[in-house]
């Protein structure tokens, strides 16, 4: 399991549900069949991440590396990068790549939360709240029919 974010080029979309499916015709598009060579501006985006997190033997399985299958360039494919992160640390970091992918005019949409990111901490605050609610909930229901 994992921590999932798309990015990838082109206008922000105006709200999370025509990102949604921006999400999905780039996976249609770039992830099935055969890849395509990655765009500049994908290449310097994964330079910016792996300088930031490096993909080194040193660095990757620590608790500091978010990478789950590194080489992280392997997931990028024409505009789009795939970032599969490992759990734990992905959800922590997942707002910095977000920045950094918003400062070079990429767009970031969070699979997990179904959000673009960077969004505002009470949005993701409150999806959070609402997971750990319902989570709480199935506890509860499975507690009570036992």
């Amino acid at each position: 399991m994992g921590y999932q974010l798309l990015i990838w080029e082109g206008p922000r979309p105006k709200n999370d549900a025509e990102a949604g499916e921006k999400c999905r015709e780039m996976f249609r598009r770039y992830f099935v069949g055969k890849g395509f060579e990655p765009t500049p501006a994908i290449r310097e985006f994964v330079k910016a991440l792996t300088t930031r997190w490096p993909e080194d033997d040193k660095s990757f399985g620590s608790d500091e590396s978010p990478w789950k299958f590194p080489p992280l360039i392997d997931e990028a494919t024409g505009p789009a990068l795939f970032l599969n992160l490992r759990f734990g640390i992905g959800e922590r970091v997942a707002y910095e790549m977000a920045e950094m992918a918003a400062e070079r005019g990429l767009v970031a949409f969070d699979l997990y939360m179904e959000i673009v990111r960077p969004a505002p901490k009470a949005v993701t605050d409150g999806i959070e709240r609402r997971w750990w609610s319902e989570l709480n909930e199935l506890v509860a229901r499975h507690d009570h029919s036992t």
